[in-house]
Order: C-alpha cells, then structure tokens, then sequence
C-alpha cells in the first residue's frame, strides 16, 4: 500500500481519537455549572464537607466553601474536571481583582470579580489568630 492512502488512514485514526476524548469530556477549561455542582464536590473531601456557604469565582472556575465548624474548601479545575482542596493553613492575599491563594506549597490565582476583598476576608476569618498577618487582625 503506497501513496497517500496510509496518510489518510492514518488522519481518520487521529481524528478519531480526538472525537473520542471530546466526547468522553476532555474538552476546553472546566466550569462550574452552578453552587450545587461545587457542593457536591466539597461533600467528596476525605472525612466528609457539609457545605453551606458557596462564592463561585467570576469566571467559574473555583469556588470557596464554608461548613459549620469554619472550615473553607477549595474547589479548583484539574484539567477538564474539578477537584476539592481544604484550605487549612492558606495563605491568600487580594491583587485588584485576583485572590492569590498559597496552599501547599502550590499558588492558585482566582478571579474573585468584585468579591475579591470578601473571599481574602473569609480566607482570613477561618485562620488560626496567630497566623494572621497583623494587618488583618483587626478586620477578622
């Protein structure tokens, strides 16, 4: 077999392959379809998350969530899908409308829109008073 046939078949093969993982949902930037998507993916943390309060990100993409004993989770894109972090011990400044969040020696960059002050101050509130920076002592 000569010529251009091989090529071809060999073009359908990949595009094949593409049209597979699209469907199976490896497309694009992962985004969250609402605050019950996020809570759901909270309540899938080790030792279990009931979830009360949700801030979804401007873009979709992230979202903070609290539960009645103060702790906040992290939900972020892995790829096309979405895991969910807790935030113990986070470090989290504001940048205009970025939220800078340092979590295990990782940082996430999380548009927060105009509630960029308020996620840094739940960050802030849900921290041990002796690791608070000193200028947020006093907004906690």
């Amino acid at each position: 077999m000569g010529g251009p046939v091989p090529l071809l078949l060999a073009a359908l093969a990949v595009g094949g392959l593409i049209a597979l993982a699209w469907a199976a949902g490896f497309r694009g930037d992962a985004q969250l379809s609402d605050e019950a998507e996020a809570l759901e993916l909270a309540a899938s943390l080790p030792g279990g998350f009931a979830g009360r309060d949700v801030r979804l990100s401007a873009d979709r993409r992230h979202a903070l969530i609290t539960d009645a004993q103060g702790r906040i989770a992290l939900i972020l894109p892995h790829g096309a899908h979405f895991t969910a972090r807790l935030c113990d011990g986070a470090a989290a400044e504001a940048r205009g409308n970025q939220l800078v969040l340092h979590l295990g020696g990782r940082t996430f960059h999380i548009d927060g829109g105009e509630a960029a002050d308020a996620w840094l101050n739940l960050l802030e509130r849900s921290r041990p008073a002796e690791m608070r920076p000193h200028n947020a002592q006093g907004r906690a």
